[in-house]
């Protein structure tokens, strides 16, 4: 992927930049794509957003495991919103809330067929005016096999993580 793409085909998608770059990604309905960030930085109002049915693996197959996905300018949003039957499984690389000067949470999933399943990877540096700086649950599942969530801020509670109606494991 060299930029912004939907992706219509389950397969193999690797981004081919070093620098980072303002890009989108957007995986069409009952879709299953595996990207791999490649080392590169990824950002944009609406980073990553998934249709119905999709599931998205994330990794980072470069070396030094410095990929990232982030968001830039003044988005309503962070990185990944899960806002339907959606499926994102994290095996490396980074989801980041803060970069350039705009803070906004990492993952925030509000749909009772949302899942996320993080088998690796961090999350960090989210930020909320209220609850779940990097991770908020309102409704599914976030299960939490191994990583890091760290340096999540909220002003009321849950700087890292919060599920409020929906299953944090």
């Amino acid at each position: 992927i060299t930029a912004s793409k939907t992706i219509s085909d389950s397969g193999y998608y690797f981004l081919d930049w070093s620098a980072g770059k303002a890009a989108a990604i957007t995986v069409a309905d009952g879709v299953h794509a595996h990207l791999c960030l490649n080392g590169a930085t990824i950002y944009a109002m609406n980073t990553i957003t998934l249709g119905e049915g999709s599931t998205l693996d994330i990794c980072d197959c470069s070396e030094d495991k410095t990929g990232k996905v982030g968001m830039s300018g003044n988005a309503s949003r962070g990185p990944v919103v899960l806002d339907g039957n959606k499926t994102i499984n994290l095996y490396s690389g980074t989801l980041i809330g803060q970069m350039n000067s705009n803070t906004k949470q990492c993952v925030v999933m509000s749909h009772a067929d949302a899942r996320f399943n993080m088998y690796g990877g961090t999350i960090t540096k989210g930020v909320s005016a209220s609850y779940g700086g990097n991770v908020a649950v309102q409704k599914g599942v976030f299960t939490m096999y191994a990583g890091i969530i760290s340096e999540g801020q909220a002003t009321t509670h849950g700087g890292n993580v919060t599920a409020s109606g929906g299953k944090f494991i």
